[in-house]
C-alpha cells in the first residue's frame, strides 16, 4: 500500500464491504455512497457525489434540480428510463454511461429484472464530470481535480508515480484520488487488468 503520497495528492481506498446502504432521496430504493465533496455533504449540499444504487423494482427516480447525472448499469441487464415529461424512452445498456439532467422526471422500467447502477452526480455550473470504461492496460493522466476508479468486474491493479506502492481493486472496490495543485502539473496513473475480462469505470470531476 502507498505510504507517502505527494503532499497535494489525497488517495482513499474504499472497499466494497465498507459501503453502507441508505434510503434513496425519495425512499424508493437503496444507495451506497462511495465519495462526495465536500465530505459529509447531504443530498442538498454536495458539489459532486458518486454512489451505487440497487434498482430492484420499477418506479420513479429521485429528482435533483440543478444536478447533472451520469448513470452506468454495472450489474444486470438493460434498464429503460422513461422521461415522463416528454414521453421519451432511453435504453441504458450495461456498461454504457448515460447522462441526463437530475430534475428530469424519470421512471425506470426493468425488462431484464433488477439492476445495480453506478452514479456520478455534480452540481451544474459549479462542477463538470464524465465517466469512461477501461478494459486494458493504460497510463491515465490526472490534472487538478478528482479521479474515481471503480472496479466493476474482476480485479484491477492501480499505481501512480506520485505515491509509492500499488493498489489492487477487487470487484466493487473503488480508489478515490484528489489532486490539488496550483499550476498545470499532472500525475500519471497506471492501470492494469489483474484478471481476464476485468472492467474499470474511470470518473473525472473538476470544479469550475
Amino acid at each position: 500500500m502507498p505510504e507517502h503520497p505527494a503532499p497535494d495528492l489525497d488517495i482513499r481506498l474504499v472497499r466494497a464491504g465498507d459501503l453502507r446502504p441508505v434510503a434513496w432521496k425519495n425512499g424508493g430504493g437503496v444507495t451506497r455512497e462511495i465519495a462526495a465533496h465536500p465530505p459529509g455533504s447531504t443530498f442538498e449540499s454536495f458539489l459532486w457525489r458518486i454512489s451505487m444504487a440497487d434498482v430492484a423494482a420499477e418506479g420513479s427516480f429521485s429528482t435533483f434540480p440543478g444536478i447533472d447525472r451520469v448513470l452506468t448499469v454495472i450489474e444486470g441487464g438493460t434498464m429503460i428510463l422513461v422521461d415522463a415529461a416528454e414521453e421519451i424512452r432511453h435504453a441504458v445498456h450495461p456498461l454504457e454511461p448515460f447522462r441526463f439532467p437530475g430534475e428530469t422526471p424519470i421512471c425506470a422500467r426493468l425488462p431484464d429484472g433488477a439492476i445495480r447502477d453506478f452514479n456520478l452526480m455534480y452540481r451544474r455550473g459549479l462542477a463538470q464530470g464524465h465517466t469512461e470504461l477501461r478494459r486494458t492496460t493504460q497510463r491515465l493522466v490526472l490534472d487538478a481535480g478528482s479521479m474515481v476508479l471503480h472496479c466493476a468486474g474482476g480485479s484491477y491493479r492501480i499505481s501512480t508515480t506520485a505515491a509509492a506502492g500499488t493498489y489492487l481493486l477487487h470487484h466493487g472496490d473503488t480508489l478515490v484520488l484528489n489532486w490539488h495543485t496550483p499550476d498545470s502539473r499532472h500525475i500519471s496513473i497506471d492501470i492494469e487488468p489483474h484478471t481476464p475480462g476485468a472492467v474499470l469505470l474511470d470518473s473525472r470531476i473538476r470544479t469550475i
